[in-house]
């Protein structure tokens, strides 16, 4: 296990780059921070007044896409400390970002504030107001293979967007109602599985046939974090109960429950190669536990 230590607020958000090399840590502290596998910090970002409260790495690994609570977003350049574009262009606190798989689009949610996505097209962007709702957005994913966002908040259902070479399409429902304090989402690696953070449990559906498949519910408090292996045969889950919880994805079953004391957990990345498993909650530390088959067992 590693410990990375420097932040001074609780993490909001964790996120690996696409190589795996880097692991960016956002805080309430006001600050992002970029660490090496080794666990030494090699970068850091102050927001000034705001917390930061979302992360996200381009698929080129280039760049760093920072959301703040002042309702700002940055592009960071991952060399040279360079700060590319700052967006001021949400109407609330941001909750969440996203790099859509070919780098040309972002997506921000914020709480109370709707969601909107920016296309990047050299020094020029496009800004769509895509939903505009007084209900916080917590959560935004793009899928994996296809053109295709997903979101969760606070209402009824989690959503999807069809991305089109102009713009989104409409907004349809993804999932049936129940689905109200989507924490957080994740598609599995090929696209067909989509996990929930729920209130009561992790969910995990069939996104073609609109069908639940399984509910793990053994955490004690709500689900806040999901995260999928790169084989897509395990499911990570982390809670406001503290533990992170191992699924089989073809059976449901739970395979193991840690508790590797960052309080309650906020945020769950695995790294690319699945040798590692970062966690970030109410404590003010970040912990890196290895994911030896032991631990997955």
């Amino acid at each position: 296990m590693l410990l990375l230590q420097g932040h001074t607020n609780f993490i909001h958000d964790l996120a690996y780059s696409s190589d795996g090399r880097f692991l960016a840590s956002a805080s309430a502290d006001h600050s992002v921070r970029v660490w090496n596998l080794n666990g030494e910090l090699i970068q850091t970002m102050e927001l000034g007044s705001a917390w930061s409260s979302a992360v996200a790495f381009s698929n080129d690994g280039k760049r760093l896409l920072v959301g703040g609570y002042d309702g700002r977003a940055t592009l960071l350049a991952l060399k040279g400390d360079q700060s590319l574009k700052s967006l001021d262009i949400s109407d609330g606190a941001i909750s969440t970002v996203a790099f859509s798989l070919d780098d040309q689009w972002i997506a921000l949610g914020a709480y109370r504030g709707g969601l909107k996505l920016i296309q990047l097209d050299g020094r020029k962007t496009r800004t769509l107001k895509l939903l505009d709702t007084e209900r916080d957005i917590f959560t935004a994913r793009f899928h994996p293979a296809e053109p295709l966002l997903a979101l969760g908040g606070y209402f009824n259902s989690v959503y999807q967007v069809e991305m089109r070479s102009w713009g989104p399409g409409e907004i349809e429902k993804l999932t049936g109602t129940g689905c109200r304090g989507c924490r957080d989402l994740a598609f599995s690696p090929e696209g067909q599985l989509l996990a929930l953070a729920l209130p009561g449990g992790a969910e995990l559906w069939n996104i073609e046939q609109r069908q639940r498949l399984s509910l793990f519910d053994s955490h004690d408090r709500p689900v806040s974090a999901v995260a999928f292996t790169s084989d897509g045969q395990t499911l990570l889950t982390g809670s406001w109960d503290g533990t992170v919880r191992v699924w089989d994805v073809e059976s449901g079953n739970e395979r193991a429950a840690y508790d590797w004391e960052v309080g309650s957990i906020y945020t769950l990345a695995i790294a690319p190669d699945d040798m590692t498993a970062a966690v970030g909650g109410a404590r003010n530390d970040v912990v890196i536990q290895d994911l030896t088959d032991e631990v997955l067992a």
